[in-house]
C-alpha cells in the first residue's frame, strides 16, 4: 500500500448496513455476518422505521411489522451487533450521521447487484452532502431470488408465506436467533398483513395490492424492476437500502 493510501485510510471506520427487515431473515443474517467480518472500528446495523398501520397499501405489505416490534426480533435475531440511530431514513443520511459521530472511513455492505451503483452514488455525493475520507461499498454475497436458503430468501417471500398460512416455509426463514420465536413473529407479520390474509397470492413475491403495475416485480434487493434485459436501476440519493429488504 503507498503512503497516500496509508493517509487517506486513516482515522475511524464504520462497518455498516441499513434495510427494512420486515421480517428479519436469513438474507440478513448473511449481511450481519459480511458487517462483523469488516476491519473496522464499529459495526452498526441500520434499520429503518416505516410502517403504516392502516390501509391497504403499498407500504403496509411492505412493512407489516411496527417498528417497536420489529426492532425488538431485529435485536433478539443478531444480539452481537450494534443497532445504528434509528432517526436515519436514507442511505446518504446514515453517511451524514457516520461523519457527524467522527467516523472518517465507512465500509457499507449491500446486495451484491447494487454494489457498483452505491459507489457511484456514495463517490458523487461525497464532498457535497458529506465529507469522508474513504467510502467502500462491499457485497454481502451473491444473491439469486430462485435460489435455496439465505442466496433466494428475501422478506417478500416471508411475507407471501405469511399471506399463505404456511408456517414451516415462514420458519425456514427465520434467523437462527428467531427459531425459537418462530410463531411469535409469524404471528405478528399476519396480523400486520391482515387485509391480505383472505386472498390467495398466485404466484410468491407478487404483490397483491390496488394499483401495482403490470409488468413490474420486486428486484432480489428490494427495489423495483423491469422484466426484461434492463433489470435494476441505479441508486439515487433518497435511497433507503443497498439491499436489505
Amino acid at each position: 500500500m503507498r503512503l497516500l493510501e496509508l493517509f487517506e485510510q486513516s482515522g475511524k471506520t464504520a462497518a455498516v448496513a441499513f434495510g427494512r427487515m420486515n421480517p428479519p431473515t436469513i438474507g440478513h443474517q448473511k449481511v450481519v455476518a459480511a458487517i462483523l467480518k469488516q476491519k473496522a472500528d464499529a459495526h452498526f446495523l441500520f434499520v429503518s422505521q416505516t410502517h403504516k398501520p392502516t390501509g391497504k397499501n403499498k407500504t403496509r405489505y411492505e412493512n407489516p411489522l411496527p417498528f417497536d416490534v420489529k426492532l425488538g426480533f431485529i435485536e433478539k435475531a443478531f444480539p452481537n451487533i450494534d443497532i445504528g440511530d434509528t432517526s436515519v431514513s436514507t442511505a446518504i443520511g446514515l453517511l451524514q450521521f457516520l461523519e457527524k459521530q467522527g467516523f472518517d472511513n465507512v465500509i457499507f455492505v449491500g446486495g451484491s447487484d447494487r454494489v457498483a451503483s452505491f459507489t457511484e452514488l456514495f463517490n458523487n455525493q461525497n464532498g457535497v452532502d458529506y465529507n469522508l475520507k474513504s467510502i467502500k461499498v462491499v457485497s454481502s454475497g451473491a444473491r439469486d431470488p430462485d435460489a435455496e436458503g439465505a442466496e433466494g430468501m428475501s422478506a417478500s417471500k416471508m411475507r407471501a408465506a405469511a399471506i399463505a398460512n404456511d408456517f414451516e416455509s415462514f420458519k425456514s426463514g427465520l434467523p437462527s436467533g428467531l427459531e425459537s420465536d418462530a410463531k411469535e413473529v409469524f404471528a405478528a407479520v399476519r396480523q400486520g398483513l391482515e387485509p391480505w390474509i383472505e386472498e390467495k397470492v398466485s404466484e410468491a413475491g407478487k404483490f397483491p395490492f390496488a394499483g401495482v403495475k403490470v409488468g413490474h416485480k420486486e428486484g432480489p434487493a428490494g427495489q423495483w424492476r423491469n422484466k426484461g434485459p434492463k433489470a435494476n436501476r441505479p441508486a439515487k440519493v433518497g435511497d433507503l437500502v443497498g439491499g436489505s429488504s
